[in-house]
């Protein structure tokens, strides 16, 4: 398995490399992180963890093919998530880009669903996003993520019109319960829409929503097997200021997630967090909660309410490197009360 992932990545890195060498156009970006994380439980019957990890490779590749028409593509390969004992490599997005004009766009291929905003501003490289991991809510299904954060399919969108620098996005994907990237098990698609404006400057406040259907037999983000074919309606709204202007960082998200199943009716899940930070030259000290609230009567989701707190710092070794630090504490019906000491080096090149 390590040596076909090992030929698999050279034949890539290989692709690229020549790609990006015979057109000026061309742009591959790496990205990678290493750290160290502690564990301490407060159950007696668990023990106490400590670990250094390596997180993977990140590689991003962009390219205009004409003035209108562009590619982009994400590649991650590396260790994947707790006790995972196997390299990992996917591609995170490959998708076609047209520009009809200033204000419109027509997308195809495996992309960032537009609900909220974290995925699609700091994908899977850490070294853009301005905590070690992200919130609980919008973690991807490889770091037992709840949401669906990607999917292949048709996007509309068009960004920065007027003076409230309006934007819009609308896509038409395949379900949640998708047995593989290119196959759906129903002739249902997905649908996620997105307004948003920027009254000031680098301020976005936004609101997004999407409509899904999960057949019977299909398995939930979570990994857990859906019983009854789940209609599911997910509502966000979110506020974000962080900008290398301002020394002021600030991102709060709400998502509420119903779920309706012919015999188990309407059921409803909130998750939020909220993330403040401050900057301090090339030092940011910054604090995080996060909340996730499940009905004890879901079928999709595991019940299991989640409560946590991050305290934490980062400091910009240079312009393309990152040292994180955090105490993070979390409480759930699993774990009860957990306590977290994380160290994190990032690095683009």
């Amino acid at each position: 398995m390590k040596s076909l992932v090992r030929t698999i990545l050279t034949l890539a890195l290989g692709a690229f490399g020549y790609y990006s060498g015979y057109s000026q156009s061309a742009q591959v970006s790496y990205f990678g992180h290493a750290g160290y994380t502690a564990k301490f439980d407060d159950n007696p019957t668990t023990k106490n963890q400590s670990a250094f990890n390596s997180g993977g490779i990140d590689i991003l590749l962009t390219s205009e093919i004409t003035e209108r028409f562009t590619i982009l593509g994400e590649m991650f390969t590396g260790y994947r998530g707790d006790g995972a004992n196997s390299v990992a490599l996917s591609i995170e997005r490959l998708y076609f880009k047209y520009a009809v004009n200033d204000y419109f766009n027509v997308r195809l291929g495996r992309m960032y669903t537009p609900l909220g905003f974290w995925q699609a501003r700091y994908s899977q490289a850490q070294f853009f996003q301005p905590t070690i991991n992200a919130p609980y809510a919008v973690r991807t299904k490889y770091d037992k993520g709840i949401l669906p954060t990607n999917s292949v399919g048709l996007q509309l969108d068009g960004e920065n019109i007027g003076k409230l620098r309006f934007s819009y996005y609308f896509m038409l994907d395949n379900t949640s319960g998708a047995p593989s990237l290119n196959t759906d098990n129903t002739d249902f698609k997905a649908i996620t829409g997105k307004l948003k404006v920027e009254p000031v400057e680098n301020l976005e406040v936004y609101v997004s929503g999407r409509r899904d259907k999960i057949v019977a037999g299909s398995v939930s983000v979570q990994g857990r097997p859906v019983a009854e074919t789940t209609d599911q309606a997910i509502l966000n709204a979110g506020l974000v200021h962080i900008t290398p202007s301002s020394p002021f960082e600030i991102a709060v998200e709400y998502f509420r997630v119903s779920d309706k199943t012919a015999n188990e009716g309407k059921t409803t899940n909130d998750f939020m967090y909220a993330y403040l930070g401050y900057k301090i030259n090339k030092f940011v000290p910054y604090l995080q909660w996060d909340q996730l609230t499940f009905s004890d009567d879901d079928l999709y989701f595991d019940p299991n309410d989640l409560t946590g707190m991050i305290v934490g710092a980062r400091y910009y070794i240079a312009p393309t490197a990152v040292i994180k630090v955090e105490y993070k504490y979390r409480g759930n019906e699993t774990i009860n009360h957990q306590d977290v000491l994380s160290l994190q080096v990032a690095a683009r090149f």
